[in-house]
């Protein structure tokens, strides 16, 4: 017999959500110190206790200066997730637009305020071959193709999702401040698998704040932290990259990030990363350290990112002369 209960869940999460930045709201689209950006981040976790969870992020975003100088006021992106989990490969697939709009908010650009909004299409679904049911045992065996004895509409459902997201940044020689707050989920759209039994969707409050402090021209401190609360359920994570800069040249970049991030009440993150002219390699694990450990053995997951930006070298005009230039 398949019974139906209400669950309270959140949604994906990320161990270094720094590196998703439209992940943290459509206010992030353009918000970069180069033009054109490409981040993907692959998450794999619970392998020792079930059939792990992967969770996988595609994140496009560019500040649309790099199109036309009319809109250098403007970002946007495309981001991409998917999230499988359990043994009914339970899936879900987000792909978003999404738009920001920036305003400078004194005379040398120090201070400047966001906006953004997110559209989403999202499609959720399971395999029903993978799941088992009681009339499917006949009192000796277990017998696969049986009939499963349910009347389930579905194993596939489609909803639109809209989000709002604000921020406000602090730029300076020595440090770069960014704060973000963002709402999902604005629609709460029905999220259930039988016909006339609605099941909204829980909307997302999320607030984060990231910080690139210079301590000399050669040592980066990264702080960041991430507070996410969705119905009942609730996660706050923090911690920190030093970032050690071994070769700053125009045509070799070279860098070495080493920090620690804490989920509170379920796992300790240690990171690393590298940086390499236009890229940044990244790689995690959840240590895990709540109660479920005890089937874990302090096992939760590798997490890998990779993050590209480039910078458009825009061509100078040269400005006339009292004298002619032979």
């Amino acid at each position: 017999m398949l019974s139906k209960i209400a669950l309270n869940a959140q949604d994906i999460h990320f161990s270094q959500f720094p590196q998703s930045t439209t992940y943290l709201g459509g206010v992030e689209a353009g918000n970069m110190s180069g033009d054109f950006r490409v981040a993907a981040i692959h998450r794999r976790q619970w392998n020792s206790v079930s059939e792990p969870y992967q969770t996988f992020n595609l994140n496009v975003d560019s500040k649309l200066s790099l199109f036309s100088q009319k809109l250098q006021a403007y970002g946007a992106g495309i981001f991409i997730n998917q999230d499988k989990a359990g043994d009914g490969a339970f899936t879900t697939l987000q792909v978003a637009l999404a738009l920001s709009r920036m305003f400078i908010l004194d005379a040398d650009s120090v201070y400047s305020f966001r906006i953004g909004a997110t559209g989403s299409f999202v499609q959720k679904s399971f395999d029903l071959n993978k799941l088992n049911f009681d009339n499917q045992y006949n009192g000796d065996v277990f017998v696969p193709q049986a009939s499963i004895g349910e009347q389930i509409p579905s194993n596939n459902i489609n909803f639109a999702d809209l989000g709002l997201s604000a921020g406000f940044g602090i730029k300076n020689p020595q440090a770069v401040w960014n704060i973000g707050f963002q709402v999902a989920h604005l629609n709460r759209a029905d999220q259930s698998f039988y016909n006339g039994n609605s099941v909204p969707q829980l909307m997302l409050m999320q607030g984060n704040l990231r910080l690139t402090q210079m301590l000399n021209e050669r040592v980066f401190i990264l702080p960041s932290i991430l507070y996410s609360k969705q119905g009942k359920a609730n996660e706050l994570i923090g911690g920190a990259e030093a970032k050690f800069v071994l070769k700053d040249e125009i045509t070799k970049r070279l860098a070495f990030g080493a920090g620690v991030f804490l989920r509170t009440g379920d796992a300790v993150m240690p990171m690393v990363a590298l940086y390499a002219n236009k890229f940044r390699f990244g790689v995690s694990y959840d240590v895990n350290t709540s109660g479920l450990k005890v089937a874990s053995n302090n096992k939760g997951g590798p997490e890998f990112s990779i993050v590209y930006q480039s910078l458009k070298i825009r061509a100078t005009t040269q400005k006339k002369t009292v004298c002619p230039i032979y």
